[in-house]
């Protein structure tokens, strides 16, 4: 499951397995038999149980501790039970208050503390186990534990399944960490914290089970497997001792009352799927438009919140003293699966709890959409469950039966993880006879987001930030030089960097002098605060040329680099792969990422160019002697493919300037570097960067359009001259 983070310990063997050699003469066969196999290996996986023990026993005491902290402070946020015989209009107040003050302390917490503590969590987690190599910094589970149990207290409509996993993981991660164990045992730890919380907080240990193996787990192995398991079960038993043998839910005895009704369900499912599909955009776009605002984002939680309150208002204070679409209480869902809710207020319900979820996360909130999207299920289930009940009363069930349905159908498919919520529902439900249901519904509503949005609720927000979570992908392809080599490894160490407080003069001459394009700005306590380029001086010199130097215009001029350098900065870390880190310039259009140390991003260790890329490829696919292949496939990545061409003498590409070629080149295709035929120089191209015959470059294309790429720099099959212009965009 990857390299090695540290060596693992070095166990010293006792001496009787060498003395069972001794042995093997004595039966026949015995000397091809191997009886301990590696003795080393099976001494670690006792470690590796041990330490999932451990994990799922904080895991258990963390979510206990997690649930009382969070009534904790709804007992302080949400006094709404005396207020409402006190004062309507304080009741009222209250109400929007609450989530508010709540908001605006989460936001500097979030802000100043971990930002990794922002949003619903998972994705966090499959980061650090995408990039990070399963380490997340402890402070990461302490911060979340309070900005979430802060959130979901005062009011923010959230679940409080994300925190717990993001918490369980880092736990998970910290006794791996101090224990030094190797990488993909750090990892497995993580995933074991994850689903340990999961399981603790449902009492569903087979839904720890499976969440950890589904959704996170990139590989099926036996012994991660167990171990995952292990933690789960041990969380459930904590929990349990402390809380009670009760599931989270009170789910009464449901059956298929028909094999007709599968048709209803299979139609459930549909819906599912849509409101699956509308709950993910819904939470991305109220992300998108926080991050248009002019704002700092230690503020956003409180604006977000306040809408949620003021939603709140319009809701009816019957199934709880306070708005039924705040915090991450389970009485709605018990209410619906129980059948006791009228087809009015689960569709308000429905529509309330995805805008007040969208707000409160995508403003910068912390909490999970595990809970949303089974809250989102159950209403969804129950108004369909009454409308098919009321036209196939001898051949239906209940509408509860349709809002337990519903719920495993919308986690499963905002999830893509259908899995998992067949067997939480299954496990709540405890009865055999609603499991061709939860399958057909399930299934059905996974398939229909699948086609309609390719990544899940977790995925997408990796998607976005320019990281690819790998689960379960084929592993037969040998992995590419992007996929295979760390940051740390090519990263320039000797970065030159610029003080804040240095003048314009002085910073044209040290480009000058060292012929970069960029520095790192650091101030006297080596914190990096940012990054200032060539065009950054270029525009701040011509706006001093542009703007008289009078009145107040001079004192609105740039005079320093701390007046002109960006603060927005992309970074990488030194344990992530080239190829997250030069999506991450893609993304970013930068041609430098400065590396910071994993928990603390304002630390930089090292600097990496498209120059250091380049090297890479230089020293491992373009060795100095001429090249024996024309034609050569470096590999994949994420949709598109590297490959590798030498230009014939009287290919279309020969003697042309890229700035000529670039209208002929195919769609989405780069020319990433050259290599001169006879000097073996590798340059950048540019513009003006003239191709000769005998040079090889390394191109990024897609793969359909890899055979027209080539074209431009192979010989033309006829006797006559391709024309540039004529390759197909």
């Amino acid at each position: 499951m990857g390299k090695d983070m540290s060596p693992p310990v070095k166990w010293r063997s006792p001496r009787f397995p060498d003395q069972l050699a001794s042995f093997r003469t004595l039966l026949p066969g015995m000397d091809q038999m191997s009886f301990a196999g590696d003795w080393t290996e099976s001494r670690d996986t006792v470690v590796l149980v041990v330490l999932a023990a451990l994990v799922g026993v904080l895991c258990g005491f963390a979510a206990f501790a997690f649930a009382w902290l969070i009534n904790a402070i709804s007992l302080v946020f949400l006094p709404f039970t005396w207020l409402t015989g006190f004062s309507p209009l304080a009741r009222d107040l209250v109400i929007i208050a609450a989530p508010t003050i709540g908001g605006l302390i989460v936001g500097p917490l979030i802000t100043f503390f971990a930002s990794e503590a922002r949003g619903h969590g998972v994705p966090a987690v499959m980061r650090a186990l995408a990039e990070q190599r399963g380490i997340i910094h402890p402070k990461i589970a302490i911060v979340k534990t309070f900005a979430s149990a802060i959130t979901l207290g005062s009011g923010g409509s959230a679940g409080r399944e994300g925190p717990i996993v993001q918490v369980g993981a880092a736990l998970g991660s910290t006794v791996g960490q101090i224990l030094r164990v190797r990488e993909s045992h750090l990892r497995t730890l993580v995933i074991s914290g994850a689903a340990g919380g999961i399981a603790a907080i449902f009492n569903a240990p087979f839904a720890g089970v499976f969440y950890g193996t589904e959704v996170l787990l990139e590989e099926f192995e036996a012994r991660a497997i167990s171990v995952i398991v292990l933690a789960a079960v041990t969380a459930s038993v904590v929990i349990r001792a402390l809380k009670g043998n009760n599931p989270a839910f009170a789910v009464p005895s449901y059956t298929l009352v028909s094999p007709v009704e599968l048709g209803p369900y299979a139609v459930l499912g549909i819906l599912a799927g849509l409101v699956s599909v509308a709950f993910i955009l819904a939470l991305y776009g109220a992300e998108d438009s926080f991050h248009l605002l002019r704002l700092p984002d230690l503020v956003k939680p409180g604006i977000g919140s306040l809408a949620v309150g003021i939603l709140g208002l319009f809701y009816p204070l019957t199934i709880l003293p306070y708005p039924p679409i705040f915090g991450a209480t389970y009485a709605p869902i018990g209410a619906a699966v129980a059948g006791k809710l009228s087809l009015e207020l689960l569709v308000a319900l429905l529509f309330g709890k995805l805008i007040a979820t969208a707000f409160t996360l995508g403003s910068g909130g912390s909490g999970g959409v595990f809970g949303p999207s089974l809250f989102l299920g159950a209403m969804l289930g129950g108004a369909f469950g009454i409308i098919v009940h009321a036209l196939l009363p001898g051949v239906s069930a209940p509408p509860g039966a349709y809002a337990l349905v519903g719920m495993a159908a919308v986690l499963g498919a905002a999830g893509h993880a259908p899995i998992t919520g067949i067997m939480l529902a299954f496990e709540l439900v405890d009865n055999y006879q609603m499991i061709l249901p939860l399958m057909v519904a399930t299934v059905v509503a996974f398939l229909i987001t699948r086609f309609l949005v390719r990544e899940s609720i977790d995925t997408l927000a990796l998607t976005r930030a320019g990281v690819t979570y790998r689960a379960r992908q084929p592993t037969s392809l040998p992995p590419s030089l992007l996929q295979t080599t760390r940051v740390s490894e090519v990263m320039s160490k000797d970065v030159a960097t610029v003080p804040p407080a240095m003048s314009l003069t002085e910073l044209a001459q040290r480009f000058n002098e060292t012929g970069h394009h960029g520095f790192p700005v650091v101030n006297g306590e080596d914190r990096l605060l940012g990054i200032v380029t060539l065009s950054d001086l270029e525009n701040a010199l011509l706006k001093q040329s542009t703007v008289p130097a009078q009145n107040d215009a001079e004192a609105m001029q740039p005079k320093r680099v701390s007046d002109i350098m960006s603060t927005d900065l992309a970074i990488a870390y030194p344990n992530e792969t080239l190829e997250a880190a030069l999506r991450t310039m893609a993304l970013r259009n930068v041609g430098r990422l400065p590396v910071v140390e994993p928990g603390s991003p304002n630390r930089m260790i090292g600097l990496l160019r498209r120059s250091d890329l380049i090297e890479a490829f230089r020293r491992e696919t373009m060795p100095t002697q001429a090249v024996a292949m024309p034609s050569l496939d470096i590999g994949a990545w994420g949709g598109t493919r590297f490959i590798e061409q030498m230009i014939a003498p009287d290919a279309p590409a020969a003697h042309a300037a890229i700035r000529d070629l670039a209208p002929s080149l195919p769609r989405d295709t780069l020319i990433v570097a050259i290599r001169r035929a006879h000097t073996g120089q590798v340059l950048l191209p540019r513009g003006d960067t003239v191709l000769r015959p005998g040079d090889v470059v390394i191109v990024l294309t897609r793969p359909q359009h890899a055979t027209a790429a080539r074209k431009l720099f192979e010989a033309p099959r006829e006797a006559s001259v391709v024309n540039l212009r004529s390759v197909s965009r």
